[in-house]
């Protein structure tokens, strides 16, 4: 890892991106609107129905959104709304009561603060700041859309909206990605990319779920196209380097601590096999257990994760509960 990759340099880029868009913002504050006035919409439906409201945010579609300065000043953590909130607005941008533009200044005017983003980011994005839409059936009302729950988590981490984006991040894991498996590896690692949008985490959480399907039976997914070749061999290395690491734990048996388990010290059971625990130490162990340990060995390489499902032995029947059964081994 080079020095432009520390964590310091990455927070230092990551940081200098968020005032350049920042100063964009304050930019856009100040462009004149067209001679021709475009018709705007004012969207009445609640929460944007209060007449207390004192500002406005205009989507870039010409939707506008009655709303609560003190929620856009809380909803960012890093002082964006606030800062955006104090400059001094061009009166053109002011509006009455009535909706109407005005040309000179009063007291019952409240801002208008145009944003880049359409209506169809604005209005969830918004939505999220209000406690009602923390309630998880309305965050699938919101972000049932993939490109849209994406263009949230990227509005909510330009204006550094903390609430937002942690619910519209979660939900893009849940719903969107982790569905798709191999799929939304690649959305997550295309988003990453070349929409700036800091998600490595669920990327990561991507990657974790591509194991549980084994490499022979990953398939075709039109989600592929957003990522490049090496993208994928990566994560084809990935897949088979996690395969040999779990097998490997089944196959060395020197974590195990306890000795005196029923599968070491029953004589009734008949083809012993000999096994090597910790300390080096030898220790007879049943043919079925043995049997079972090699069979687990092979599906944890086919899917070296957690959640792999049952294996089938003999002796034993069934089994899925593998960490229990870990950590029973371990017991002095």
């Amino acid at each position: 890892m080079g020095d432009n990759d520390s964590p310091h340099a990455v927070s230092i880029t990551y940081r200098k991106k968020r005032l350049r868009e920042l100063y964009m913002l304050a930019c856009c504050i100040f462009i004149d609107p067209p001679m021709s006035d475009p018709t705007y919409i004012a969207v009445n439906e609640p929460p944007f129905d209060d007449e207390k409201a004192d500002v406005v945010i205009r989507s870039s579609d010409g939707f506008e959104y009655r709303t609560h300065q003190v929620l856009l000043r809380r909803s960012s953590v890093e002082s964006v709304w606030p800062a955006v909130l104090s400059l001094p607005q061009p009166r053109k941008y002011y509006r009455s009561d009535n909706c109407s533009i005005l040309s000179t200044p009063s007291h019952d005017m409240i801002p208008i603060i145009p944003v880049p983003e359409d209506s169809k980011v604005v209005d969830p994005l918004l939505r999220l700041c209000y406690p009602p839409w923390d309630d998880a059936r309305c965050r699938v009302t919101l972000l049932s859309d993939l490109e849209t729950c994406l263009g949230v988590v990227q509005a909510a981490q330009k204006y550094c909206m903390d609430g937002p984006e942690k619910i519209a991040r979660t939900h893009l894991l849940t719903h969107h990605l982790l569905p798709l498996s191999l799929g939304g590896y690649a959305v997550a690692l295309h988003a990453q990319r070349d929409r700036g949008l800091a998600i490595s985490e669920e990327t990561r959480r991507c990657a974790r779920a591509f194991l549980r399907t084994p490499l022979l039976e990953q398939a075709y997914t039109p989600e592929l196209e957003c990522i490049t070749a090496g993208d994928y061999l990566r994560l084809h290395s990935f897949h088979v380097r996690c395969g040999n690491a779990a097998e490997a734990v089944a196959r060395n048996l020197r974590w195990i601590i306890k000795e005196n388990s029923p599968w070491f010290e029953c004589t009734a059971c008949r083809g012993l096999a000999v096994v090597v625990i910790s300390s080096d130490r030898r220790k007879w162990a049943s043919k079925w257990w043995t049997d079972f340990i090699g069979e687990a060995a092979v599906a944890l390489k086919e899917r070296p994760t957690r959640q792999w499902g049952s294996v089938q032995c003999a002796g034993a029947g069934y089994t899925g509960r593998w960490k229990p059964f870990a950590k029973f081994l371990q017991m002095k």
